[in-house]
């Protein structure tokens, strides 16, 4: 490992933390807050304000936005499961996987429970 990459991987994970730091204890963490923010959408009612600034002021079309959002985050699963074989970036693959899967579980309870108005 280059000092670089050895200087970044202790900035983000300290050497009594990384123990903690699996694929198993990131899915779990990333599946509890899509399932703690579709509690929230679910239950939340919001006055027509407070709707009316989350709506988006779209540049792109919506439906190419997702479509491109959608393919990014399964081009950087795949890149975490391509180098599984690569022991020296454990801590930046499973951060990497994180946010990938993340980006998905969000946006699929983003879809599916859409901000509503009382």
């Amino acid at each position: 490992m280059s000092n670089s990459s050895k200087i970044l991987t202790d900035s983000v994970a300290p050497q009594k933390q990384r123990p903690w730091i699996t694929f198993g204890n990131a899915t779990a963490a990333v599946v509890t807050y899509a399932l703690a923010a579709a509690f929230n959408r679910r239950f939340l009612h919001l006055g027509h304000t407070a709707v009316g600034r989350f709506e988006p002021q779209n540049l792109v079309h919506p439906t190419v936005l997702g479509i491109v959002y959608y393919v990014a985050c399964m081009c950087a699963l795949w890149l975490v499961y391509a180098t599984r074989n690569r022991a020296n970036n454990y801590v930046g693959r499973v951060v990497s996987f994180t946010v990938a899967l993340s980006g998905i579980l969000i946006g699929i309870v983003e879809l599916v429970l859409p901000i509503r108005s009382v």
